[in-house]
C-alpha cells in the first residue's frame, strides 16, 4: 500500500453523547488530511500481630479502586488526547494517552486503561507504526471495563481493521469490521448505531477497493448512502458529502461520467448549503473524471480550484495528489515544462511531509520509549514493595515459629525439672527413712533398700549369688 493510499484508509473518530457532531467534522477533516480506606483499632495486640496488619493494609493499598478525584484527573487526560487528536495533533494525543495510562496503572482504573490504550493505539495507527498500533488495541480490547460498552468495542475493531488494513492483510481487516458492526447492532441509541454503520460500510467499502475489488466496494458505498438518507441531513451532511465524492470516483472508475458529475455536483451543492469549506477532495475527483474523458482543460480548472482550496484550508497532505495529476494533464497535452514545474513542487511537497512525519514519528517514538522505562521503574518499586511484604511476612512466620518453638521448649524443661525435683524430694524422703531404720536395727531395713534401690540390688545379688543378706547388711 502507497503512503498516499495509507492517508485515504478511513475515518478516525471517538464518537460519544457530547461530541458526536465534532467528530463528524473531524472525520471528513481527518480523512482529507490523512488521505494520501484500611483503618484497624487494636487493644493490647502482640507486636507480630501488628506487623502483620501492616503488611496485609499495605498489600491491599496496592490494589485498591481508584478515588473519585483521581479518576477525575485520568477522564481529563483522555479527554485531552481526543481532543488532539480531532485536531489532527497525533503526536499530542499519544502524549496525553500515555500519562492516562500510567495514572490508571498506579489507581488501577480500568476504564482509563481501555480508553488510553485506545488512544494510544489510534495515534500510533496515525503516525505509521500499525504493528504497535495493534499491540495498544490489543490491550484495550483485554481490559475488564470494554466487555461492557459495545460502542467502545466496535471503536476497538473500527481501528483494528484499519491498523490490519494498512499492512496489507485486507481479510484480517474485513473480518475486523465485522465483527465491529456486530457490536454496532447491540447499541439501543438509533443515531449512534446508524451513524456507527455508516462508518462500517464506508471502512468496508474502502478496504475492498484497496483489493480492486470493485462491485463490493461498490455494494458498500451503495448500503451507506441508503443509511444516510434516512438519517438528519443537517447532522450527516460531512458524511454525505465524503460519500458523494466516493461515488463520484467509483462511476469514474466505471466510465459512468454522468453519475460521477451528478453525486460530485451534489457533493459540491451540501458543501455551499452548509458552508463547509473543505472541497479540494471533491475537486481532486472532478478533475480525475474530465482527465480521464479526455477534457483535459476543464481537468486542471478542477485541479487548481482544489489547489485553491488547499491554500485557504492549509491543508498539505492533499497537495501530491493533486500536483499528480495536474503533471498527468500536462503531459497528454504535451506541456512538459508545465508538467515538470509540478513535478518538482510534487517531489518538494511529498519531502517536506515526509519529513515533518518523520519529526513526529521520532518524537512518538522517545515518548513511548520514556513511558516504557516509567513503566519500568514503576514494576520494579511494586516488585521491591512485594519482595519487602513477602520478607517481612517470612520472617514474621519464623519469629512466630521460633516464639511457639521457645515457649514449648520452656514448658518441657520446667516439666523436666519438676520431675527432677519431685525425684529428689521423694529420693531424700527414702533416704531419711533408710537412715532411721539402720539407726534402729530394724529388721524391715533391707526389704525397704531393696524397694528404693531395687536396680543397685538386683545387679549386686546377680554378681555374687552365694551373697546372704546378714552380709549385705554387714557390707551396707
Amino acid at each position: 500500500m502507497s503512503k498516499q493510499d495509507r492517508y485515504r484508509f478511513f475515518i478516525s473518530k471517538q464518537p460519544n453523547r457530547q461530541n458526536l457532531r465534532i467528530l463528524l467534522i473531524h472525520r471528513v477533516i481527518f480523512y482529507r488530511i490523512r488521505n494520501g480506606y484500611v483503618c484497624q483499632i487494636v487493644k493490647r495486640m502482640d507486636f507480630r500481630v501488628l506487623f502483620l496488619i501492616f503488611c496485609l493494609s499495605a498489600t491491599s493499598a496496592v490494589s485498591q479502586a481508584s478515588p473519585p478525584d483521581k479518576k477525575a484527573v485520568i477522564d481529563s487526560l483522555l479527554g485531552r488526547s481526543f481532543d488532539e487528536y480531532v485536531r489532527v495533533n497525533a503526536t499530542a494525543s499519544l502524549e496525553y494517552a500515555l500519562e492516562a495510562v500510567s495514572e490508571s496503572e498506579r489507581a488501577g482504573y480500568s476504564k482509563g486503561k481501555a480508553k488510553g490504550n485506545f488512544f494510544i493505539g489510534q495515534a500510533l495507527w496515525s503516525l505509521g507504526r500499525f504493528s504497535q498500533s495493534l499491540e495498544y488495541l490489543h490491550l484495550a480490547e483485554q481490559e475488564e471495563y470494554t466487555a461492557g460498552d459495545p460502542l467502545f468495542l466496535s471503536e476497538i475493531c473500527r481501528v483494528k481493521g484499519r491498523a490490519y488494513g494498512s499492512l496489507n492483510l485486507y481479510e484480517a481487516s474485513i473480518r475486523e469490521f465485522k465483527k465491529g458492526m456486530g457490536y454496532i447492532g447491540r447499541i439501543k441509541e438509533d443515531d449512534k448505531r446508524n451513524y456507527l454503520t455508516s462508518l462500517a460500510y464506508e471502512n468496508l467499502s474502502n478496504v475492498y477497493h484497496m483489493r480492486n475489488m470493485a462491485d463490493s466496494s461498490f455494494y458498500y458505498l451503495v448500503e451507506n448512502l441508503k443509511v444516510l438518507e434516512g438519517m438528519d441531513e443537517g447532522f450527516v451532511f460531512r458524511s454525505k458529502i465524503n460519500l458523494y465524492s466516493q461515488l463520484g470516483r467509483e462511476h469514474t472508475a466505471r466510465e459512468q461520467y454522468d453519475s460521477t458529475a451528478y453525486y460530485l455536483n451534489r457533493a459540491l451543492s451540501l458543501s455551499e448549503k452548509y458552508n463547509f469549506p473543505y472541497t479540494s477532495w471533491i475537486y481532486l475527483h472532478y478533475g480525475n473524471m474530465e482527465k480521464q474523458r479526455g477534457n483535459i482543460d476543464a481537468a486542471l480548472v478542477m485541479y487548481h480550484k482544489g489547489l485553491d482550496n488547499l491554500k485557504e484550508t492549509k491543508l498539505k497532505n492533499e497537495l501530491p495528489s493533486i500536483y499528480n495529476g495536474i503533471v498527468e494533464a500536462y503531459l497528454k497535452k504535451k506541456e512538459i515544462d508545465s508538467a515538470a514545474l509540478y513535478q518538482e513542487k510534487k517531489m518538494a511537497i511529498e519531502n517536506e511531509l515526509t519529513e515533518s512525519e518523520n519529526e513526529a514519528l521520532e518524537h512518538a517514538i522517545k515518548i513511548l520509549f520514556a513511558e516504557e522505562r516509567q513503566q519500568q521503574a514503576s514494576k520494579h518499586q511494586k516488585t521491591l514493595l512485594y519482595v519487602g511484604i513477602a520478607a517481612a511476612i517470612m520472617i514474621l512466620l519464623a519469629s512466630a515459629g521460633w516464639f511457639i518453638w521457645d515457649k514449648r521448649n520452656k514448658k518441657l524443661v520446667a516439666e523436666k525439672e519438676n520431675e527432677v525435683t519431685e525425684l529428689q524430694e521423694k529420693l531424700n524422703v527414702s533416704a531419711e527413712e533408710l537412715y532411721h531404720l539402720a539407726k534402729d536395727n530394724d529388721s524391715s531395713f533391707l526389704l525397704r533398700f531393696s524397694e528404693i534401690y531395687s536396680e543397685f540390688t538386683q545387679n549386686l545379688f546377680r554378681l555374687h549369688p552365694d551373697l546372704t543378706n546378714s552380709d549385705f547388711f554387714s557390707l551396707l
